[in-house]
């Protein structure tokens, strides 16, 4: 009944829940037939990610609650379709999927968003039916599991929980775990159902977007997802401090000025200003990621970092990712600052090298580069073979995820750090970096012991 009670008490409530909790039942009960049904003029409105399984279901699971009433509680309909039910006490339910305006217009007394997580619109959506809400008592209830392919960042409704969880806006956040429904399947132990109908039948990135027993869960980024080994992850974490020096603004981060006769590597993700860039410097022998240059700058400056830089650790052996226009716009202001000791990928018709990787593609093709970088970066992790001290890293590699063998990041995470390290990890192995072979298969990084 608490749950029923926040119904009542409260005009904003954000609900983040596991599957099957009953809590579109208890909507519909609620809004779509106490309050019509014992109101006058009460306008509910419900909303969901499409029409058919979606909205329709909604408006299908209050008319199955309206046909079981008794005698003297039922009444006759003045609409009845498969998106609205109208009475003759001039009060409806309206059921819409969720578009960047619908509900605008409404003169709502009852609101619910339903798997809010997963509308396409939700954000936008908000705008309009916001001043329902704002402008009388209409009650606005918005409830969801995770949608796990979204950053929580990026995500409408995880940014409205964590807003009233925190205070920061005039809504209650509740949480229902699993285990809040108390039975599941007659004869079974809560335990039980999980083990056999939930364990055995869906794979672990499925049960932590579905099925979260704490809050800690709920609110969790790609917990059993994660294709980066977590304690590699924290490895890395622990050893990340702020550089000693900088350059361009703060863009280019040192943590090792270089050491005469070492050899270096290199590698460049371009960006022409839209996204970050990210380029890195690894030392070859100790794997250690002594420089990084990260920021949002045009692709022409990218290449004139690059060129500085891969001069300064000793004339660094070095590659660039060549997939767009950013990329093509380094290539040829490296070719006019004739970088020095460039990777070459290969060699053209008329005999000219050819500087540039190209990743694009199926980055999950075993014949793509892109596949190979992060199978690489994912392998120097999990052993700890790669000493890095800049602390936006270990967060990225936190949030790429691998399910049903495909390998992604949340829309809305950038993913140019790991290219970075992925193609460092790869240059770095190449023979021609000056004879030295960079080993990342086992054991530790130089200087460092066991976990």
């Amino acid at each position: 009944m608490s749950l029923l009670d926040n119904f009542q008490s409260e005009r904003e409530l954000v609900i983040g829940k596991a599957n099957q909790q009953g809590v579109s039942w208890l909507a519909c009960a609620y809004g779509g037939v106490w309050l019509p049904l014992f109101h006058d003029d009460v306008m509910s409105l419900f909303l969901s990610h499409k029409e058919q399984g979606g909205s329709w279901e909604l408006i299908n699971k209050c008319k199955y609650i309206l046909r079981f009433l008794p005698d003297f509680l039922q009444r006759e309909f003045n609409t009845d379709s498969k998106s609205e039910i109208k009475f003759k006490n001039e009060s409806s339910v309206l059921a819409l999927p969720s578009t960047q305006r619908a509900g605008a217009g409404f003169n709502a007394s009852f609101v619910f968003r339903d798997e809010l997580d997963l509308h396409p619109y939700a954000k936008e959506n908000f705008a309009f039916i916001s001043p329902t809400i704002d402008a009388g008592a209409a009650k606005l209830i918005d409830a969801s599991t995770r949608n796990p392919d979204i950053a929580r960042e990026e995500s409408h409704f995880m940014q409205r929980y964590l807003a009233a969880k925190e205070g920061r806006i005039k809504a209650k956040a509740v949480f229902l775990g699993w285990r809040e429904r108390p039975t599941r399947a007659e004869g079974m132990t809560q335990d039980e159902w999980f083990e056999e109908r939930v364990r055995q039948r869906y794979p672990e990135w499925e049960i932590d977007a579905h099925y979260p027993e704490t809050e800690a869960q709920f609110l969790a980024e790609a917990r059993a997802t994660r294709y980066f080994d977590p304690a590699g992850i924290d490895f890395i974490r622990k050893d990340c401090y702020d550089p000693p020096e900088t350059d361009y603004d703060g863009i280019v981060k040192i943590w090792e000025q270089p050491v005469a006769g070492r050899n270096y590597c290199s590698f460049l993700d371009p960006s022409d200003g839209s996204d970050p860039h990210a380029a890195g410097w690894l030392d070859v022998v100790t794997k250690r990621l002594v420089c990084v240059s990260h920021g949002k700058v045009k692709a022409e400056k990218c290449a004139e970092i690059f060129d500085k830089y891969n001069r300064f650790y000793n004339n660094a052996f070095n590659e660039f990712e060549l997939n767009n226009e950013a990329g093509r716009k380094v290539a040829q202001t490296l070719d006019d600052l004739q970088t020095p000791n460039r990777r070459v990928t290969g060699v053209s018709k008329d005999r000219k090298n050819k500087y540039g990787w190209w990743t694009g593609g199926n980055m999950n093709s075993k014949a793509n580069i892109r596949s190979l970088m992060l199978e690489g970066l994912e392998e120097a992790v999990r052993n700890i073979r790669l000493r890095i001290h800049y602390n936006e890293i270990p967060n990225e590699l936190d949030y790429v995820t691998r399910r049903d063998g495909v390998v992604n990041s949340p829309r809305g995470k950038h993913d140019d750090l790991i290219m970075m390290l992925g193609g460092l990890v790869q240059i770095a192995r190449d023979t021609g970096a000056r004879g030295d072979v960079a080993e990342f298969s086992s054991g530790y990084c130089v200087g460092f012991g066991p976990r």
